[in-house]
């Protein structure tokens, strides 16, 4: 199974928006995956933000299985989303975070990772 971070890798959002939900919508899409993948996303617990960001994505990502909202320091959001990764058996996984990806690799080495840069995605190094 395929996994994505979301912002900064799936879509752009303006998190400075003075209307935050509208800039969800509003959201630029950066890189639309081929096949059936998942989201594991760091937002806040907010139940508004979060089911506009579900239903933006219901919108521009049809073949998204579903979308997990993890928070918290960087190291929790770390720790969540490497316990996500296990339980829904990933095979690889992108982020536009270096950081998270270092950490990821050395918890799940096996596990392919991918980079998003401003040139696209490529294999984390």
């Amino acid at each position: 199974m395929q996994a994505f971070d979301l912002s900064g890798t799936l879509v752009n959002i303006d998190y400075n928006a003075d209307q935050l939900i509208t800039a969800i919508y509003d959201a630029k899409m950066i890189y639309l995956p081929i096949g059936a993948f998942v989201i594991i996303t760091s937002q806040q617990d907010n139940a508004a933000m979060q089911k506009a960001i579900r239903a933006m994505v219901n919108a521009n990502f049809p073949k998204c299985e579903r979308v997990y909202f993890v928070n918290g320091t960087e190291q929790q959001v770390i720790a969540q989303k490497i316990e996500r990764l296990k339980a829904i058996e990933a095979t690889e996984y992108t982020d536009d975070n270096r950081d998270i990806l270092a950490a990821i690799r050395i918890r799940l080495p096996e596990l392919k990772l991918y980079v998003m840069t401003s040139r696209g995605r490529a294999l984390y190094k």
